[in-house]
């Protein structure tokens, strides 16, 4: 898929050794090309906005948005 900046995406899968998990949201903020692949550089909020960090991901671990899901809160 093609992803742009400053969207809203959904994590495909916890990232090791951090506070953030599957299905945690992120914008992103940059989208670094390396030879034949890309790596995006996600920033991560807290439910009222404040920033939590950011980490750079290959696309396995990033997922769009659905239409039919719903957003929750988990304690970090």
């Amino acid at each position: 898929m093609e992803y742009e900046l400053y969207i809203e995406v959904g994590l495909a899968k916890n990232i090791k050794g951090t506070k953030f998990k599957k299905n945690d949201l992120a914008t992103i903020i940059d989208i670094i090309e390396e030879n034949d692949s890309k790596k995006y550089n996600l920033e991560f909020y807290s439910t009222i906005g404040e920033p939590l960090g950011t980490q750079i991901v290959t696309e396995d671990y990033i997922q769009p948005l659905l239409k039919n899901s719903i957003v929750s809160m988990r304690e970090i």
